[in-house]
């Protein structure tokens, strides 16, 4: 693809799933610019599970297989229980993650080191936070699980305030890949950098490198922006 094709700054617009989504290529200092001002990382992932056990507290029960030294142990989470209100049994896992205290999630390798992953609160399935982002205001987000084919899988949600929960609009896939006709193709979403949310837009960058691969155009920066109709 030509340099000047590279640098051509996109503004179009697709539906998915009824609803319409605007799709921006916008400049680097841009994204740079509203990056200091919506990005929000996740919180500090504990991967010590006897650690996350007393974070947790009495109410919750873990049951675990250690393996390796005392300098270098690993953990396989089997079961967690909370008290009267749930227990997740895991009858495959590759090894434990972590527990993030901020958004509630504990998460641990399935097959094929896919992410697997439950909020503590509930035992209701979750996502991996290094790869969501909330809007500012609670009415949007991007969650995201390694598949364990080499991929993240992206969902755009919105909270149903009757429902009082997130329901999926749209893959990120769908929008970018499926959606978009070729000639503002952005390049492949198997994975997403430094996302985050200023009100209702989603901003975003893809490739892995600042500089021009010539066998491989879609590792080069670019940054996305994506508007969800209201």
């Amino acid at each position: 693809m030509p340099p000047e094709e590279l640098d051509m700054l996109i503004d179009t617009a697709i539906s998915c799933n009824g609803i319409s989504y605007r799709i921006q290529r916008i400049p680097k200092n841009e994204f740079n610019r509203l990056h200091k001002i919506g990005y929000v990382a996740p919180s500090q992932r504990e991967t010590d599970i006897v650690k996350v056990e007393r974070m947790l507290g009495k109410e919750y029960s873990l049951a675990y297989s250690v393996y390796g030294t005392d300098s270098l142990k690993e953990y396989s989470l089997r079961e967690v229980r909370r008290k009267n209100k749930f227990r997740v049994i895991i009858d495959e896992s590759d090894g434990f993650i972590g527990y993030y205290p901020g958004e509630r999630i504990i998460m641990y390798y399935g097959g094929h080191s896919s992410d697997q992953a439950f909020f503590v609160d509930t035992g209701e399935d979750a996502y991996n936070p290094e790869y969501s982002a909330f809007s500012s205001n609670g009415r949007f987000r991007i969650t995201g699980l390694h598949s364990g084919q080499d991929n993240v899988e992206y969902k755009i949600e919105r909270y149903n305030l009757a429902q009082k929960r997130f329901e999926r609009l749209c893959d990120l896939y769908n929008i970018m890949e499926y959606s978009a006709p070729y000639e503002v193709y952005t390049g492949r979403t198997d994975y997403i950098f430094n996302q985050f949310w200023i009100d209702n837009t989603l901003y975003f960058r893809l490739g892995w490198q600042e500089e021009d691969d010539e066998d491989d155009w879609t590792s080069r920066f670019r940054y996305v922006a994506i508007t969800i109709a209201e």
